[in-house]
This record gives C-alpha cells, structure tokens and sequence, in this order.
C-alpha cells in the first residue's frame, strides 16, 4: 500500500515538473516567435529603407521627394503620421511644412509654418539634435497652434534634424505610435531616415531654386527683348522724320525760305524732343521705385498744361489726322506741371496709338466732391477686356504685345501727387483713362 501511495507520489512531482519544463519551452517558444518577429521587422525596416533610399535619389523634384519620404516614414515607425519642415528660403528664421502625411488619407502640402526655436520642430532645427516627445501634455516645448490650424490631435512624437553641408535644412518629424510607445530604436530609424534624405532634399531644393531662376531670366531676357522693340519702334518714327528734314536741309537749303527753314529746324527739334521723351520713360521705369521724384506743388492751370502737351504731340496729331475735343474751362487742382504735362503726354500718345480710324480723343474733368479732381482722356479704340485693364499700369504692363513705359510712368507720377490712375472700357466701346488730383483751394 505504502509502495503504491510513493509511486502516485512519484507520478504527480513528475507531472508537475514536466508542466513546468512545458510552460518553460512554451516561454522559451514565445521568446523565439518575438526574437524572430523582431528579426523579421528589422529586416523588413532595413529593406524599406534601402529601397526608400533607391526611390529618393531617383528624382529631383523636391515634392516627389518629400511625398515618397513621409509614406516610408509612418510605416516604419508604424506612426499615424508624418511631416517634413523646411527652413524658408527667403526667412531662415522660419520653418515652412512642406508635406504634411497621414496613414489613413494622401499626403497633401499644407500652409503651415513655425519659427526656427518654436515648438519641438522649431527646437530640433536650432539645437540640431533628435527628441523624443512621449506624452505631448508633458512637453514644454511642444506647440499646440499646428493642432489648432490643422485640427489633429498630437499625443507623441519623435523629430530628427535634416542635415546637410554642416547645417539644419530642415526636420522630419513622425507623430503618434499606432501601438505602444516610440523607442530609441524609432529614434534610430528615424535620424536613418532623415540622414538618407538630407542631402537629396537639398540637392531638390537647389534644382528648384534654379529651375525657377532658369524660368525668371527666360521671363526677364523676353521683357528686354520685348522693351528692345518697343523702343525701337518708339523711336524709329521721329528719327526717321529726323533724317528726311535734315537732308531736305542739306539738298534744298540755298532755296528754302526763312519760313520753311524754320518750319524744318523746329520740326527737327519737336521730333528729337520725342525721342528724348521715350528715353526719359525708359529711364523712370527702370529706376521704379528707387528714383526719388520731388517737386513743388501749386494751382495749376491745366488749359496751359495741355496746350504744351498737344504741341509736344503736334505732328503725331496731323499725321494721324486725330480729331482732339477739349472742354471750354478746367477746374484748378494741385499738382506740379511739368509732371502733369508728362501724363497727358502718355494718356493722349496711348488714346491716339490705339484709337480709332481715325482717332477721336476727348479730354475733360470733373469736381468729385470728395476734395479731388477727375481727369480724362477718353478714345475711339476698340477697348480693353477685363483682364487687359487690371494690369495696364503695373511695372513691365503690355498692350498689343508692346510695353507700354508711359502709362506706368502716369501712375507713378500721379500717386507721387497723392492721386490715383484708372481706366474704364469695355470691348468694342473704346476706353476713359483718368487721373485724380488734389482739388485746389
């Protein structure tokens, strides 16, 4: 009895000592499966970031760079999201996001921007070094504006400094682990990362920066040839009426008569006077806005004021056979008439130019009631579209494929008076362009 009591004994310890060794092996199982998984994960991750590094360096355009990053990044890290800051080109005290990503949706540029020392972004771009954010609600440096433009919700995050030519270009900055916590291994993966892609962002960036120089020299080599023949155009016609009345001088000179000789020299002298007209526009527009304008300010009597600007054009009128309407009085405004007299140059040269055929120019004025004077010049052309009018008297402005140098020399002068320049037309119904001036008195 006693020998069967010990063998049960005997049986049960066994029993209990095998379903120990059992749940050792099984733990010793589990360590494995995880030992491996672990293995396979880091595989898996070295192989991502292999075949991001192949992907990145594969273009040079900077937001194809930075769309296939973030993607690579949230996986990785197994994050809901990721983001990459720029330092902005024209402000280095500034970070731009560039691309912002998210695990559920597309990545999309977003408007956002921090400055360098501002928030945990902003931090890592100034010190240079990485940072692990566990709990937000805990982070003094983290900035809780970005969640309030963007309306996510940030409760973690890990951010690396991109480095490239001894200085932070930016930060790449992963948010919120899916499972668990981020780790120095994240850490890692993520400074792996931002190592690999550094140089390859700054080398998109500098090919953007000269893929749009390479556009604005075109844009700008395309004005100056445009301006070249404008200016050509502008003064081969009194030129040319230069050298006729000069050689009509030279060939007919013992015959003229004291009239004629005159009428010639004076003809010469108006049509140079032209020529030098054309250069001084050149030359304000050029200068804009650095050419500092100052002048004194008095009544003006602008029947006197026209009257110069009409002789200035009076060949131009004749040629064209223009049919010029001027109002029997002028209200007296403020302002300075050598100017003046310079926009009704324009303003008259522009209304004849594109007017009708032939030309009909109608000037005027008004009282406005508000302190200021209204002044016209109203043509026969064929009018303006929308679109033409709101950028006739912008700087390096274009009517008909030809620069038109006076009308933005008008504006200029006319704010320099404290007034305001305009057109009003409409296509087919000809156009009003008007200045306003301080009413005097």
């Amino acid at each position: 009895m006693n020998d069967q009591k010990k063998t049960v004994q005997q049986l049960v310890a066994e029993l209990a000592e095998m379903r120990q060794r059992l749940a050792e092996l099984e733990s010793l199982e589990t360590e494995r499966q995880r030992a491996e998984e672990a293995l396979r994960s880091r595989d898996r991750n070295l192989t991502l970031l292999g075949q991001a590094g192949q992907d990145l360096t594969a273009t040079l355009d900077l937001q194809q760079v930075t769309e296939q990053l973030l993607p690579v990044a949230t996986e990785i890290i197994e994050a809901e999201g990721a983001s990459v800051w720029l330092r902005d080109d024209s402000l280095e005290s500034w970070l731009v996001c560039r691309t912002a990503y998210h695990y559920s949706y597309k990545h999309s540029p977003v408007d956002l921007r921090v400055r360098s020392g501002q928030g945990v972004a902003g931090w890592v771009a100034e010190e240079g070094e990485s940072v692990i954010v566990r709990d937000v609600q805990e982070e003094p440096r983290f900035f809780s504006g970005i969640d309030e433009q963007t309306g996510f919700r940030t409760t973690s995050l890990l951010a690396a400094p991109l480095w490239s030519r001894d200085r932070v270009i930016g930060v790449l900055e992963v948010v919120n682990k899916r499972q668990g916590e981020f780790d120095e291994y994240d850490l890692l993966l993520v400074e792996a990362l931002a190592a690999s892609s550094a140089s390859v962002i700054e080398n998109a960036r500098l090919t953007e920066t000269l893929r749009q120089r390479t556009v604005d020299l075109q844009a700008c080599y395309k004005r100056m040839s445009e301006l070249s023949r404008a200016l050509a155009d502008d003064l081969r016609g009194p030129l040319g009426l230069i050298v006729s009345f000069a050689q009509v001088l030279e060939a007919d000179y013992a015959t003229l008569s004291e009239e004629e000789l005159r009428h010639y020299l004076h003809a010469i002298s108006q049509r140079g006077s032209e020529m030098v007209g054309v250069i001084d526009d050149l030359l304000a527009v050029r200068d804009e806005p650095s050419r500092e304008m100052t002048a004194e300010i008095t009544s003006l009597d602008m029947a006197i004021v026209v009257d110069e600007a009409l002789e200035r054009l009076y060949y131009m009128i004749g040629d064209r056979d223009v049919d010029i309407a001027l109002p029997e009085t002028w209200p007296v405004a403020l302002g300075h008439g050598p100017w003046i007299e310079e926009v009704w140059v324009n303003y008259l040269t522009n209304g004849i130019k594109y007017g009708g055929q032939p030309p009909r120019v109608e000037l005027g004025a008004a009282d406005q009631g508000d302190g200021t004077v209204r002044f016209w010049v109203c043509d026969n052309g064929p009018g303006l579209a929308p679109e033409e009018q709101v950028r006739l008297f912008a700087p390096g402005a274009r009517r008909e494929g030809e620069f038109e140098m006076g009308l933005t020399l008008a504006r200029r002068i006319v704010e320099k008076l404290g007034g305001q320049v305009g057109v009003e037309s409409e296509v087919g119904q000809g156009s009003l362009f008007y200045f306003t001036l301080p009413l005097a008195g």
